[in-house]
């Protein structure tokens, strides 16, 4: 796992048990669970670091090697979101003080323009939330 290889493809060997029942000690024994996530973080740097044996890999079809990366690309992006990930973190503040309710209005229209405008839906976001507007 650590390497790179997943749960599926190590569960193939024979000397190995199946993927259910890795599936079922990760959620009954919290260390379990806690080193897979480890070595699971570890594979991902395995992963991004194949990517560029596979781009340089003369021998692999140009169509297959893209495949090959984007898998990889794609699955670490899901497994080390963190580190890896196209996460989209916006942190702005505005801040008033003693504003009449239409300067308000105005100052949270200009915030969802904004915000719109980086490609965010505040008001579906606000509205899957349960939050009225």
């Amino acid at each position: 796992l650590a390497q790179g290889e997943p749960y599926v493809k190590i569960c193939e060997d024979a000397h190995m048990p199946d993927f259910s029942t890795i599936w079922r000690w990760e959620q009954s024994n919290p260390d379990f669970g806690r080193q897979a996530q480890v070595a699971l973080e570890h594979g991902t740097h395995f992963l991004a670091h194949d990517c560029l044996r596979i781009a340089d890999a003369e021998e692999i079809d140009p169509r297959h090697k893209k495949i090959m990366i984007d898998t990889r690309i794609r699955l670490i992006g899901k497994w080390n979101a963190k580190r890896y990930g196209e996460k989209l973190q916006v942190d702005q503040r505005t801040e008033l003080h003693e504003a009449t309710d239409e300067e308000l209005h105005e100052a949270i229209q200009k915030q969802f323009q904004s915000m719109a405008a980086q490609g965010v839906d505040l008001a579906g976001m606000l509205k899957d939330a349960g939050v009225e507007f």
